[in-house]
């Protein structure tokens, strides 16, 4: 009815984050669901554990824009 296409992601953690495997096990329950956890992986890239800094989120988002809409970024 109102054309929604819901895109579903599991966003990066530092590499402080203790998830024990949990991305993997949801990966495995809901393959739908796109495994983005190691987009971003070094420290480097989070402002905070779970929050990714202006570098960090200029190359998760050009990953995202690839892969959904076929968009280059440079």
């Amino acid at each position: 009815m109102n054309n929604i296409n819901l895109i579903a992601i599991m966003i990066p953690m530092c590499e402080k984050a203790i998830v024990n495997d949990y991305f993997k096990k949801v990966n495995q329950l809901y393959p739908e669901i796109y495994y983005y956890e190691n987009i971003v992986a070094e420290d480097k890239y989070f402002s905070s554990c779970g929050h990714i800094n202006d570098v960090g989120a200029k190359v998760f988002t050009a990953k995202k824009l690839k892969d959904f809409f076929s968009y280059e970024c440079s």
